[in-house]
This record gives C-alpha cells, structure tokens and sequence, in this order.
C-alpha cells in the first residue's frame, strides 16, 4: 500500500505538471495572435490548475494522521491502534477526478479557438481538428469511469476496500 501511496501522488504530481505545462504552451504560443478574453481564460486556468494540483497532493499527503496510517490501516494481521483519516474512502478521489476532467475537457476546447483562425488548407485544418478531438475521447472514458466508480455502495469492509483500491490502481 505504500506503494500505491507514491503512486497516487506521482500521478497528481505529474498529471497536474503536464496540464501546466500544455496551458503555458497554448499562453506562449498564441501571446500576439490571440484575443485577450482568450488569453484571460488561459490564465485562469493556469492559476486554477496549480491551485488544484497543490491542494490535491497535500490533501492527499496528509489525509491520515499519522501519514504511515494510509498504507498500514489495511494491515489484516496487525492494524493500527489509533488514527484518523479525514479524506478517506471514494468521495474525495470521485470530486478530484471529476474536476480533472472538467480541466481536461476546458484544455480540450481551448486549441479549436486556435485552429478556426489559422491559415492553412482544409485538409490541415481537419487533420488537427481529428488531432485534438481525440482529447474529448478520452474525457468521455474518464467520465464513464468515474460515474462507474461512483455507483460503488458504501459500507464496504477493510478487505473489501483494500481490494477495491488495489484493483483501481
């Protein structure tokens, strides 16, 4: 469980660092070429990415106290005596997946403003229009498994949710 611990904050981490870093490509790449309501929206989500990147992963870091709680709660042979978990169970991984995929799909949408005022052929302009959408693809299958998660029923017991976890992973 430990390491499923440093996986899911590698994944915050870099998830949220490459989301960063394809919103300050679309900032730098369309600094004078844009509108302002185009570059005022970048900027927001600039900002609101990295917000949400840092509160995730510090969430995340210490949502057990003591922080070793995470990975040793789910010790069958022998579980620790005392602890507290304040984001524990599904709720706060569905509200971060769903607001990661609100992100995704507004990184999406941003490049067919882009594309609508670019002069090159149809047949370039298509290309990255089918080029792009394949973002929106994805969005719709992180969607479908974050409702699929969120049906789950609560009340699962220890072994159940060790098992649930290890599999999602």
């Amino acid at each position: 469980m430990q390491l499923a611990w440093w996986l899911k904050l590698e994944y915050l981490l870099s998830s949220g660092l490459i989301k960063l870093s394809i919103l300050l490509f679309y900032r730098r790449i369309t600094q004078r070429a844009s509108s302002k309501t185009f570059h005022t929206i970048v900027t927001v989500m600039i900002a609101f990415q990295a917000a949400t990147t840092t509160v995730w992963f510090f969430l995340t870091v210490f949502s057990c106290y003591p922080v070793t709680t995470y990975w040793t709660r789910f010790d069958l042979a022998s579980p620790p005596a005392h602890y507290a978990c304040h984001l524990d169970g599904e709720v706060p991984l569905i509200t971060m997946s769903g607001i990661a995929i609100a992100q995704d799909f507004i990184c999406a949408s941003l490049p067919f403003l882009i594309l609508r005022h670019l002069k090159v052929t149809k047949r370039q302009r298509n290309a990255l229009f089918c080029t792009f959408s394949v973002a929106f693809g994805i969005c719709g299958v992180a969607g479908m498994c974050t409702w699929m998660r969120s049906s789950r029923r609560p009340g699962l017991t220890r072994r159940q949710q060790f098992a649930g976890y290890t599999t999602s992973i």
